[in-house]
């Protein structure tokens, strides 16, 4: 499921939750794209804190650490332009 799907569906879920007559268009929207903002930020965050725990992990080899740390960072810019695409 695409993030903007996902955000979609939280809208929705936290309507039907709160018993809330549906939004609008424009008003899901806006939500939806807060709500996949926060997402985005939730992914380069857990990125970040995966490049830290290489580095700790492989403390020992500094070489294989920045690798690992380089490769985690290239795919997080993949999945950011690729989740900014969508907008």
């Amino acid at each position: 499921m695409e993030l903007r799907e996902r955000a979609e569906k939280a809208v929705r879920d936290a309507c039907d939750a709160l018993g809330e007559e549906p939004l609008s268009k424009e008003d899901e929207a806006v939500v939806a794209q807060i709500i996949e903002r926060a997402m985005q930020d939730a992914i380069r965050e857990a990125a970040r804190e995966s490049g830290t725990a290489a580095e700790a992990c492989c403390s020992h080899d500094s070489d294989m650490a920045h690798k690992i740390k380089a490769e985690i960072e290239r795919a997080n810019k993949a999945l950011i332009a690729n989740l900014s695409a969508l907008r």
